[in-house]
């Protein structure tokens, strides 16, 4: 899981260089801890934008945003002040990246 931050060179919200890993198999008291913890740092601090490569890629090793998630599913958690947590899963279009679905809404009700 990678928590997120504010980019002014991008305008909009990037993957600070924060990596957290939750190895299998877990409990779902892990997996809620996990989550709590990588939503407590989103916005702690700001994106490194003088490097070229991702959070991911470090963390793994590996070159290439592309070859870093090769065999990765991607899930989107964010919060909306008027909805509630939006949980967005992804499906994954060869060569384009992650295409998003519609969207789980947790916690408001409207």
């Amino acid at each position: 899981m990678i928590p997120t931050g504010s980019s002014k060179k991008i305008g909009g919200a990037v993957e600070i260089n924060i990596v957290n890993d939750l190895k299998s198999p877990y409990t779902s008291n892990a997996l809620e801890e996990l989550l709590l913890l990588t939503f407590n740092q989103c916005y702690t601090r700001n994106p490194d934008e003088l490097l070229n490569t991702t959070p991911i890629e470090q963390y793994l090793y590996i070159k290439g945003w592309s070859n870093a998630v090769r065999n990765m599913k991607l899930i989107s958690c964010s919060w909306d002040d008027d909805i509630g947590y939006e949980i967005t899963p992804t499906d994954k279009i060869p060569y384009k990246g992650y295409q998003h679905q519609k969207g789980i809404v947790l916690g408001k009700k409207s």
